[in-house]
Order: structure tokens, then C-alpha cells, then sequence
């Protein structure tokens, strides 16, 4: 079964717990190939994400290292083509992986696929999207061709659930997470599941962002990036009690 199907299903699970609503859905029914960038705040947003896009166009997602190994989603990744993105801490050189992420983009492209990245590379830490001097996103506008879109993610509601970094400051246990879901959906019952409103917002972004990759330098370039993602201000927490998180 193609991924399209299991994308169908999959929202359909998220749609118990999340609201979940998408502006300039248009842009998706475009079969151009797209390099989507998107902000992120919670380890569920690439689920709301991928799921969404799933229905228009085959996508394959850059992923860090250690989620693309981890067993129980391995599959998932290799079903999703999915970019594996080496650890930029460890002592490796970085002008190698960034060759290693240009190969395996020509070659996603290539076979028809679109991508999605997170700039950041990880999550946010305070509702803000901080970008800083990370270099993916900006080598990556810079080396694809007119024929590609440059579209936007902008994806809120989400800081302050358990899936974010809002109540320990660091990253969730994303096998705690899905099981604390469960048993929230368990515990109030499939129909009775406090929802919490989640907004996917899409801006094409090509024509600004490849005039800005050419003119500015990388931290110029994140910094614009960050200000659309930032444009409504920090993030706005969600008080709801800690077991309908």
C-alpha cells in the first residue's frame, strides 16, 4: 500500500485529539516539486505535517540520525524515503555532510519526490523558532534549480503540549508520548477527547527566498526565515490540564 493510505488512515487518528486546520491548502495541489521548510514545535508536528502533505504529493522527510534508526519507526522511514541527517556535533567534517544531504536530495527530486526540513534541527525551546547559524536550509535554497518551489511551513497551537519542550526543557520521550496519547484517548473515551486546535499554514516563499540565499549570508538568511516563522510573536501556551496534554 502506498504511503498515501497510510497517511489517510494516520491523520484520521490525529484528528481524535487535534483540530486541525490548514490555510492555503492550494498551494499543495501544484504537482510542482516542492522544498517545504518547516518551524518546529513539538515532536508531533512532523506526524500533522506529513500526513497532510501525504495527500497531495509524495514527500520525503529529512530526519535526524537517531530517529532514523530508531526500530520501531526504521520502516516508517525507509517507506517515506526518508533523508537520514548525520549528528553536525560529532567530529565530522561538515563540508562532507552536506555533500552526503545535496546527493540524497538530487536523488529524491530525481525520482519525483519533494522534501521537507526543519532549519532549526530541533525543537523549540520557548514558542520561538531559533534557526541561528544552522546551514541546511540556506545551502539547500541556494543549490536548487528555478524549476523547484520554496514553500513555507508555518505550523502553531502546539507549544505547551507533552510533546513539546515546555514542561522539562528538553525533548520528549517520543515512545512516552505516543503512549500517554493513548491512554488519554483511553481514559475520556474515542468521542469525548479534548482537542486541541493545531493551524498548518503554507507561503510560497521562492522568489524572496532565492533573491535573499544569493544576496545575504547564512545567519542574514536563517534570521529572515525566523522572522516569518516568529511573525505573530512568541507562541501563545495552551493551559489545559497536564493529563488532556
Amino acid at each position: 500500500m502506498s504511503p498515501k493510505f497510510y497517511a489517510t488512515i494516520y491523520r484520521r487518528l490525529l484528528k481524535l485529539r487535534y483540530r486541525i486546520e490548514v490555510e492555503n491548502v492550494s498551494i499543495l495541489e501544484d504537482k510542482a516539486l516542492d522544498l517545504f521548510f518547516a518551524n518546529h514545535q513539538a515532536t508531533v508536528d512532523p506526524q500533522i505535517i506529513l500526513s497532510t502533505l501525504l495527500n497531495y504529493k509524495n514527500v520525503a522527510p529529512f530526519v535526524v540520525q537517531q530517529y532514523y534508526d530508531m526500530p520501531l519507526f526504521r520502516w516508517v522511514m525507509r517507506k517515506l524515503h526518508a533523508i537520514p541527517l548525520p549528528d553536525f556535533d560529532r567530529k565530522q567534517k561538515e563540508i562532507d555532510l552536506m555533500k552526503r544531504v545535496k546527493i540524497d536530495s538530487d536523488d529524491r527530486f530525481k525520482f519525483g519526490y519533494s522534501l521537507i526540513l526543519y532549519p532549526s534541527g530541533q525543537l523549540c525551546n520557548n514558542g520561538i523558532e531559533r534557526i541561528g547559524n544552522k546551514q541546511s536550509a540556506y545551502n539547500l535554497v541556494r543549490s536548487v534549480d528555478a524549476e523547484k518551489r520554496i514553500i513555507l511551513v508555518k505550523i502553531s497551537g502546539l507549544w505547551g503540549s507533552m510533546w513539546s519542550r515546555y514542561k522539562k526543557g528538553k525533548t520528549p520521550s517520543l515512545f512516552l508520548s505516543f503512549l500517554k496519547s493513548f491512554f488519554i484517548i483511553l481514559l475520556n473515551g474515542v468521542f469525548f477527547v479534548p482537542k486541541r486546535t493545531v493551524k498548518v499554514t503554507f507561503m510560497d516563499i521562492t522568489k524572496d527566498a532565492i533573491s535573499n540565499a544569493q544576496q545575504m549570508n547564512r545567519r542574514e538568511f536563517n534570521a529572515w526565515l525566523e522572522s516569518i516563522f516568529n511573525s505573530n510573536g512568541p507562541e501563545t501556551l495552551r493551559r489545559v490540564p497536564y493529563f488532556f496534554w
